[in-house]
C-alpha cells in the first residue's frame, strides 16, 4: 500500500509528522469520546518512501518505532516518558515497561536533532555506559 491507497480507504489523517530518510507518520483517531482517547484510541500508519512500513496502535510498544521518526510522533505513539535527559543535541526518553507486578524493563529512545536515532532496552546502545576518558600523561622526571 502507498499513501494514496491509505487516503482513499481512510481519508485524511488527524495529524501528520514528517521525519527524515523518507519516514512519515499519520495518526488516525478511532476513539469517539475524550475518555476513550485518554485510553489510547489511536492508530498510526508509518510510511517510508511513500510505502506503508508499519501500522501500529497507541501504547508502549517499541516495535512501533522507526529510526527517522520525529520525536513528537514517537511520544504520541508511546505516551509520555517517565524521565527525560539531554546532552547537547541528544535527548534520551526513558520508559519503564511493567513485566509483572514486581518487575519492569527500562527502554530508551534516543533523539538526535528532533528525530528518533535509536531505541531499545537498557544496554542496547551507549545511553547506559559509564562515561570514560583516555588521558595520556607524559612526565619526564628530571629530578636527580
Amino acid at each position: 500500500m502507498n499513501k494514496s491507497d491509505v487516503l482513499s480507504e481512510r481519508g485524511n489523517p488527524g495529524a501528520k509528522w514528517i521525519g527524515v530518510n523518507g519516514v512519515e507518520c499519520w495518526q488516525y483517531r478511532t476513539a469517539k469520546s475524550l475518555i476513550d482517547r485518554e485510553k489510547g484510541g489511536n492508530w498510526f500508519v508509518v510510511f517510508q518512501n511513500d510505502q506503508v512500513l508499519k501500522v501500529v496502535t497507541q501504547g508502549r510498544n517499541f516495535y512501533s518505532l522507526v529510526v527517522g521518526l520525529p520525536e513528537a510522533a514517537a511520544v504520541e505513539i508511546l505516551g509520555e516518558p517517565h524521565t527525560v535527559s539531554a546532552n547537547k543535541n541528544t535527548k534520551f526518553l526513558l520508559y519503564k515497561v511493567d513485566l509483572n507486578k514486581y518487575q519492569y524493563r527500562v527502554d530508551y529512545v534516543r533523539i538526535e536533532n528532533g528525530m528518533v536515532e535509536s531505541f531499545g532496552e537498557k544496554g542496547d546502545f551507549d545511553t547506559t555506559k559509564d562515561p570514560t576518558s583516555n588521558i595520556n600523561i607524559n612526565i619526564d622526571d628530571k629530578r636527580k
